[in-house]
């Protein structure tokens, strides 16, 4: 009975340490999706044909990378500022881009299943494309799953 109500405090403890920091990162991650939403709507609205092909040949560019260079080089930050940056919008790329260096531990455990990278640079495109075709309710759509992707593959693989 002892280890049993030591081990109770333990986990108190740790609990009392670990909730803030896991909730705040699930307010991160909440606040992520909606501004990601976001941004696709608007970049529909205002990114010009030159941000249109840039989209583009990025998409492609990382779905024919590795995934070692993919981490490396951060291209799932670069992708998503690049979105943020057609939105001509710049506290929106701002708050895009700390919310996405807060929550880099998390999109880099999702991306240790290679299975989730190729599909999530498959959704990159797609995403591309619904915005290059002015589809705002498909590219809402798309980033809603791309991005809730994130937290079941990293649920799944249980690496948190």
């Amino acid at each position: 009975m002892v280890f049993d109500t030591a081990r109770a405090a333990s986990t108190r403890a740790l609990c009392k340490v670990l909730l803030p920091f896991w909730c705040g990162l699930i307010y991160a991650y909440r606040y992520f999706l909606i501004l990601e939403i976001e941004a696709v709507k608007l970049a529909i609205q205002r990114a010009h044909e030159e941000e249109l092909i840039t989209l583009e040949k990025f998409a492609k560019k990382i779905h024919s990378t590795s995934l070692e260079e993919y981490q490396e080089k951060d291209y799932d930050l670069e992708f998503h500022v690049c979105i943020a940056e057609a939105t001509h919008n710049q506290a929106m790329l701002e708050i895009i881009k700390q919310l996405m260096n807060l929550l880099k531990e998390l999109r880099q455990k999702a991306l240790i299943d290679k299975q989730y990278f190729k599909k999530s640079c498959e959704e990159h495109i797609s995403i591309v494309n619904a915005i290059r075709n002015r589809n705002a309710s498909l590219a809402s759509e798309l980033m809603y799953k791309h991005i809730s992707g994130i937290k079941e593959a990293v649920l799944s693989n249980e690496l948190l």
